[in-house]
Order: C-alpha cells, then sequence, then structure tokens
C-alpha cells in the first residue's frame, strides 16, 4: 500500500524534551470536565441518530419523555417520510451554555440533511436545514410545554412535517378568469416540466457525486478490513499461553474483524464507514490485549487509536502539537511513531483517495469524517471535539452535509438565535423556548 510523507509544513517535529510538536491537521481533546461530558454525550447522540434510529433519549435527561413515548414519536417521524433526528439530553450537554449551539452541534455531528430538534435541560430548540420551522418549534413549544417533552416534540414533528410535504400553492392569482386556465395551465405545466427537469438533473449530478464519494470511502475501509484481517488471522484462541480472559480477548478480536467485513460489505453511502471503523478500533484494542497477554505483559489501557495512522492501533501516549498558527494541543500516537518522532523523523501518514489523489486521511474532507469517527468516537477524540478545528480543515469532521453547506445569519423565530442557516432558506437553532426548569 502507498503512503506519501507529510510535507514539512504538515509534519510532527519535536524537541528533545517531547514539547514542540508541530503538523498541519487537527483536532482538540475538550479540556474541561463539563465540556468533555457534553462532548461525550453529543457524540453517543450522533452516533444513535446516524444508525437510522431518529430518536435518542439519554438515561439522565431531565425533563424526559418514556419510552413508550419515544416509541410513539419514532412511528410519527416515520409516517412523515421525511429526515427527523430528535435528542433528549441533560443539561450537562449544553455547549457553550446555550440550547441553539447545543443543536447546530449535533446537527455538525450527525452532518446530514433534515429537520433537528433538541431538547436539553429545560431547553427546546428546532431547526432544519433547507426550509424555515423555526416559528414551528417556537408555537409548538409556547402551545405544548406545560403537558410535557413528547407533546412538544410530537406538535414539531406533526407541523414541520407538513410543511416539508405541503403542496405546491397555486399558480393564478384569485382574479383570473375562467378564460385564462387552459394559458395558465399550459404555462404551469411547462414550469413544472422546466422545475422538474432541472431538479432531477441535480438530483442525478448529487447522486454521482455521492456514489464517487461512497465508492472511495469504500475502497479505503476495503484496506483498513484487509490490513487488519492479515494481523488478526494469526490469532490462536487456543494458544496455552491465553488464560480465559485472554481468549475471550481474542475471540473479541476476531468478532470485531467479521462485523467491520460484514459492514463494509453493506456499505451505501460515505456515513456507512463509520460501522467499520468502529469495529476495526474495537477489534485493534481487543488484540493489542491479547498481544499484552501472550507477552506476559500488562494489559494496555484503552486509548485512541494512533492519529498519524489508525491502523497502528491503541496509541502509548500523547505528544503536544498544533495546526500552524494554533495553539498546541495533546495527540495520540503509538510506540512506533513516538520513536520515529523521538529520532527527528517524519512518521508516514495514513492516506486517502480524493480526486484521484492519495492525500492524508485528515485532509480527505466531509466524506471521510464518519471514517474519522468510527475510529475516535469511543474515546472521547470524536466529532465534537474536532469540530474546534473544522475551519482549519475545511469543513472536514462537520460531516458530509451533501443537503447543504453551513451558510450565514439565520431566523430568529423567538429569540435566542445566534447561528447559521444551512442553505436553501432554511434555519437552525432559532426556534424553541425552555421548560422553566423542567416543572411540568
Amino acid at each position: 500500500m502507498n503512503r506519501a510523507r507529510v510535507s514539512l509544513s504538515s509534519a510532527l517535529t519535536r524537541s528533545a524534551r517531547g514539547a514542540g510538536v508541530v503538523l498541519i491537521a487537527v483536532t482538540a481533546f475538550i479540556a474541561s470536565a463539563g465540556v468533555a461530558h457534553a462532548d461525550t454525550t453529543l457524540a453517543q447522540a450522533a452516533a444513535s441518530l446516524r444508525s437510522e434510529d431518529p430518536v435518542f433519549v439519554a438515561p439522565e435527561a431531565d425533563p424526559t419523555m418514556t419510552s413508550a413515548e419515544a416509541d410513539q414519536l419514532r412511528a410519527r417521524i416515520r409516517d412523515s417520510r421525511h429526515p427527523f433526528f430528535v435528542a433528549v439530553l441533560p443539561a450537562s450537554a449544553l455547549v457553550k451554555n446555550d440550547a441553539s449551539a447545543t443543536l447546530q452541534a449535533l446537527h455538525a455531528a450527525v452532518g446530514l440533511a433534515g429537520t433537528y430538534a433538541v431538547v436539553v435541560g429545560p431547553s427546546f430548540r428546532g431547526g432544519d436545514t433547507k426550509v424555515s420551522v423555526s416559528d414551528l418549534a417556537t408555537a409548538a413549544f409556547r402551545a405544548h410545554s406545560s403537558e410535557g417533552v413528547f407533546a412538544v416534540l410530537d406538535s414539531f414533528v406533526v407541523e414541520a412535517s407538513a410543511r416539508i410535504n405541503g403542496t405546491i400553492p397555486a399558480a393564478s392569482s384569485a382574479g383570473a378568469t375562467a378564460d385564462s386556465g387552459s394559458g395558465s395551465t399550459v404555462a404551469l405545466l411547462a414550469g413544472v416540466v422546466v422545475v422538474g427537469g432541472g431538479g432531477l438533473l441535480l438530483y442525478r449530478r448529487a447522486k454521482r457525486k455521492v456514489a464517487g464519494q461512497t465508492a472511495a470511502v469504500r475502497a479505503t475501509v476495503d484496506e483498513d478490513v484487509t490490513s487488519y484481517g492479515e494481523v488478526v488471522a494469526a490469532i490462536n484462541v487456543d494458544d496455552p499461553r491465553l488464560d480465559e480472559a485472554g481468549r475471550a480477548d481474542a475471540q473479541r478480536a476476531l468478532d470485531a474483524y467479521e462485523s467491520a467485513k460484514a459492514s463494509a460489505d453493506q456499505m451505501a453511502r460515505p456515513e456507512d464507514a463509520q460501522r467499520v471503523t468502529t469495529a476495526l478500533e474495537d477489534g485493534r484494542y481487543a488484540l493489542a490485549c491479547v498481544q499484552a497477554r501472550i507477552a506476559g505483559d500488562a494489559v494496555p489501557d484503552r486509548r485512541p487509536p494512533c492519529f498519524v495512522d489508525p491502523r497502528h492501533g491503541p496509541s502509548t501516549e500523547d505528544v503536544q502539537w498544533a495546526p500552524d498558527g494554533g495553539a498546541p494541543r495533546p495527540v495520540p500516537v503509538c510506540a512506533a511513531c513516538s520513536t520515529t518522532l523521538a529520532s527527528g523523523q517524519m512518521p508516514d501518514a495514513r492516506e486517502v483517495t480524493v480526486g484521484g489523489a492519495r492525500v492524508p486521511y485528515w485532509q480527505g474532507g466531509r466524506a471521510y469524517a464518519p471514517y474519522a469517527g468510527g475510529y475516535y468516537a469511543a474515546s472521547g477524540m470524536n466529532m465534537m471535539s474536532m469540530l474546534f478545528m473544522g475551519s482549519m480543515l475545511g469543513g472536514m469532521f462537520s460531516g458530509p452535509q451533501y443537503g447543504g453547506g453551513m451558510g450565514g445569519a439565520g431566523e430568529s423565530g423567538g429569540g435566542g438565535f445566534s447561528g447559521g442557516d444551512f442553505g436553501g432558506g432554511g434555519d437552525f437553532g432559532g426556534g424553541g423556548g425552555d421548560f422553566g426548569g423542567g416543572d411540568f
């Protein structure tokens, strides 16, 4: 497999004491425990919502809704035939102590077009990536907040679905005569043909683009699965040096390969790569445990994969590094990469294919965000923490927003909106209100 060396401007370097490592890339660990908890909760919610379950309810959320109510909401969403992403989170999941920022962060972590709704602590916010629904979120809250979380969310889903799936307004004015009906009908039909044809062309282009991205990401995923399979094939579950716990680790490593391979075979879009790399990350750790037990060493701590190349397996230490012009931050590296850096050399980075060229995976763009996210989500080095460096990466870790990109100022729809819209005239984070501390 070809690998390219990281260029001088993007390479890791460090002093004799290991304090000055520099790399043009990527991510930030959350410093405070409170923000880290929000980060983890949002990552869990995003992973669940990406798995085609449209409703995520955190166990510690308050106010909340019952399991039966959540199932009713899921049924309502299925009937709408529109993508909804609903999360009920504890107040500790607030981003920047702001419900609207939390909604936008959730959208960025999920990275898909659709309608989003979040109840975080006593606050509710709703928005859509294309259609203005902030007024509907505010109206749902004002009408039903006294009835509880489910009533508000159910009303919002119903009203947003009606607006999004509504009929086209009449083309003629109220003063049009019957005699003009024929001409108006012809003009309307002609317009429909033109608009329909243009829409079909755009749809086909978007479909081809996603297909191309999926093929490239699938090839990358296949490389990772094959690489892991070659290593895991040497595992002997019956190795006499393994005790019961060791055999369990060995079986887990083997199962992870089967899971990753099956998920890779079922890939239909770039975001499906996250299931593959999540399995590979778990398998790599189990494999490291097996190798340690066979060698008579202590089982390693669960750490994120090596950032330079996640296929290296769990990292062994953090090194300080920074994007050009940015503040240093800890980044995990494996023992081999640490040794390479200590010698003043540059480790080879994991490469992916973008536009026919091989580039480091952190430069792969939004299509590779789920690929990276699967490797790091379990350790807390996930999509949300990467958002802090998203602008320097051209939005890589903001998710594959096939339905639109982050834009400018959005609509207020009830106040408190300080985020952006996502194209197509939509709003994000504008509607909603506060439940008044959770008293229903």
